[in-house]
């Protein structure tokens, strides 16, 4: 040990600038390792920082479209699109399950150019099918698959269908309401940020509430179009309808007016009970001539409206449905039009009504012919 310290003595007397040199450069060597990893910490510090302010940059978008749209398919949609553009994927989407029918269906979906468009194809699929992203949801929550190959049996129902629509990996997180899987958001093919389960845990939960809200509302909206007494649609579903058929065209029309005879007489004999219990049989056997096409209109009249049908069968039908209910003990007077290209849905009603009074008038005057008789 001395000797080797008397050399490095000796060595820094004989060449002291070189010693310093060396010193120097360890010293530079040793700054620039140090520089190296500080700057490769700051840029990786950078790009988390970038891509976390992304994220939630993405997430206020989600939530700002669920929130701004009136319409909640339109709000989800824009939703979709934002999802699929995060995670670079080929395609975004809604699944909702029916544990009653043991089936789930695609509700909502959103595909990047050149991805194919699956969702008429996964309608009411059976949820056996799904079984490998129920098991995940229960264990992981939001869970990426990584490889189809590598992951999901081959022999399974799961790798079917996803191999069916070219997906290779997916990313996908749980709809939950009172802790019950109803559904699931899920992007197909993820080419970027697949390992950021954040975004899609948020949006879930903005999702579930505004698929609530929509149920509500379609409820409501059932609601308002059925008639309380009779359960067949009512006028503000008549007047919706009509505003639809007036944007279309090239399209023939029938439509019947029916009013009840003698429902003051058996409201006065028998009592309102009877009297609603008629107008119910009535609603029943004239929807029943008509599925879906019946609507009360107020009081004891209802009107059929009905599509695409020739005039030669349309008043067919109307007589078959005038002795059907003679059959089961209901007289109706019933006015008839029809019209081949619609052009004033409004004056076909028009003349319909007055075709029934008429036809009512002359049920009068034959009661009374035959009571003086």
């Amino acid at each position: 040990m001395k000797g080797v310290a008397s050399m490095v003595v000796e060595t820094i007397k004989r060449y002291p600038l070189l010693v310093i040199f060396m010193l120097v450069l360890l010293l530079v060597m040793i700054f620039a390792i140090v520089y190296y990893r500080m700057s490769k910490k700051y840029e990786k510090s950078q790009i988390e920082l970038k891509e976390s302010l992304l994220a939630a940059t993405t997430l206020n978008r989600c939530i700002h479209a669920l929130t701004y749209h009136s319409e909640i398919d339109d709000a989800i949609n824009d939703l979709l699109c934002l999802i699929t553009e995060f995670f670079q994927g080929d395609r975004a989407y809604i699944f909702q399950i029916d544990y009653e029918q043991n089936t789930t269906s695609n509700l909502f979906e959103y595909t990047e150019e050149g991805a194919t468009p699956e969702i008429n194809n996964l309608q009411n699929v059976s949820l056996e099918t799904i079984q490998y992203w129920l098991d995940r949801f229960k264990v992981d929550g939001t869970f990426y698959l990584k490889s189809l190959e590598d992951e999901v049996d081959k022999n399974s129902e799961t790798y079917r269908l996803l191999k069916l629509q070219n997906i290779t990996s997916l990313i996908a997180a749980p709809l939950i309401e009172n802790e019950i899987i109803t559904g699931f958001l899920g992007v197909d093919n993820p080419r970027r940020r697949y390992d950021n389960s954040s975004l899609l845990s948020s949006v879930v939960f903005f999702v579930s509430e505004s698929m609530n809200r929509k149920q509500q509302e379609q409820k409501l909206k059932a609601m308002s179009y059925l008639d309380s007494m009779t359960h067949i649609f009512n006028r503000n579903a008549l007047i919706e309808r009509i505003d639809k058929i007036k944007k279309s065209q090239n399209k023939d029309i029938g439509i019947a007016y029916f009013d009840l005879n003698g429902l003051k007489k058996i409201n006065d004999l028998q009592g309102h009970l009877e009297g609603d219990a008629v107008l119910k049989k009535t609603a029943y056997l004239i929807n029943e001539c008509f599925p879906r096409k019946a609507y009360r209109f107020g009081g004891d009249e209802f009107v059929v409206l009905s599509i695409g049908i020739k005039e030669s069968n349309f008043i067919k039908q109307v007589e078959q449905s005038k002795k059907y209910l003679e059959q089961n003990g209901i007289s109706c007077s019933v006015g008839v039009s029809w019209c081949y290209n619609i052009n004033d849905v409004d004056k076909l009603i028009k003349e319909a009504d007055t075709k029934m009074y008429e036809n009512k008038a002359n049920f009068y005057e034959n009661e009374m012919v035959g009571i003086e008789s």
